[in-house]
């Protein structure tokens, strides 16, 4: 399954990330989740064609994992900078547990990261970035430990 992140041109308004085995899947989940039953429910719906609602959109190839990696590593790097990932906090089972990363600052921090988009990963996919911070966050501490 790829991740696809759908755009009506017209307003260049961002309906998301959807999942699809292709382009057309993912605008079909976009329907679903709008309520509909299909692409074609909704233009009939809509008073238009399917053919001109899908000419409207553009859609995008997305890298999820990678992005959710490249955000999770930056949410690391800015706890390295502020001492709250050291080899001193391995200790605490509390450690790295991401409690102080909300979810506005989560999708500030992910759009700095990596671009517009990264707000939208934030949002949609805000616990599988946790994961992959506490994950990326011990291998921090631990690589320090080892340096010193």
């Amino acid at each position: 399954m790829s991740h696809y992140l759908i755009t009506i041109r017209s307003t260049s308004q961002t309906m998301g990330i959807y999942q699809g085995a292709s382009p057309e899947e993912a605008i079909e989940a976009m329907s679903r989740d709008a309520g509909y039953a299909s692409l074609e429910a909704e233009a009939q719906s809509t008073g238009t064609t399917a053919d001109k609602l899908r000419a409207d959109l553009s859609v995008e190839l997305v890298r999820v994992g990678h992005l959710i990696g490249r955000i999770a590593d930056v949410m690391v790097h800015l706890d390295r900078d502020s001492g709250d990932c050291s080899p001193e906090t391995l200790a605490d089972p509390e450690a790295g547990d991401a409690s102080d990363w909300d979810a506005r600052s989560m999708a500030s921090t992910a759009e700095d990261a990596v671009g517009p988009i990264g707000r939208i990963v934030a949002e949609q996919y805000r616990e599988r970035i946790l994961r992959a911070y506490c994950r990326a966050w011990r291998d921090a501490a631990e690589a320090a430990a080892d340096a010193s």
